[in-house]
């Protein structure tokens, strides 16, 4: 249930901070299908803080840590294009992006392999490599509301990513919490209950 999160917002936590600490019910942080991206949203006042999760199969067609110079640059240019928030309208108002961040489950995987070989220096027979095959990405972004007052939000990543099936979205909002899967043909959902 979400209602412990509705706490966390309406105590006065920065949606940032909510969302950063937040762990959605059904929502495995490990989870890796391929067609499906995950949308984390937490709105208050005028900050709506959002979290895009995916496979890297969903936005490039290779999931593993690009290495040859072509991979890396048809990667950042996809994120290049997500990092611009036009993929995300919200209505009646308009928001725009304050800070995004994006990180790699290789970065993640390689601060961990670096911790386990500091704690186990003679331990050299495992590959610290687990997530080269599986790879995703991850966006956080910082969005600034010009009142407040979103009502409606509706995503169009599905022309953006042609690979793209389905968003497993989630979201919490002063005005209620919700979740919803989104399909190319039912993009949108109601922040307001």
């Amino acid at each position: 249930m979400l209602n412990n999160k509705r706490l966390m917002v309406s105590s006065g936590l920065s949606a940032s901070v909510a969302l950063s600490l937040l762990a959605f019910p059904g929502m495995a942080a490990d989870s890796h299908i391929h067609g499906e991206l995950e949308l984390q949203l937490v709105q208050q006042g005028e900050t709506l803080a959002v979290r895009l999760s995916s496979p890297l199969a969903n936005l490039v067609p290779f999931e593993y840590q690009p290495v040859k110079a072509e991979d890396k640059f048809q990667l950042n240019q996809v994120i290049k294009q997500l990092k611009k928030t036009t993929w995300l309208n919200t209505s009646p108002t308009q928001c725009a992006e304050q800070e995004v961040q994006v990180s790699y489950s290789w970065q993640l995987d390689a601060d961990v392999a670096s911790e386990q070989s500091a704690h186990h220096h003679a331990d050299h027979d495992h590959d610290h490599d687990h997530g080269a095959e599986h790879s995703s990405a991850t966006l956080d972004y910082q969005l600034l509301c010009s009142n407040g007052d979103i009502d409606n939000i509706s995503v169009t990543l599905f022309s953006l990513l042609p690979a793209l099936e389905r968003i497993q979205a989630q979201w919490i909002s002063e005005q209620g919490q919700g979740a919803k899967q989104l399909t190319p043909t039912d993009n949108s959902f109601q922040l307001k209950r």
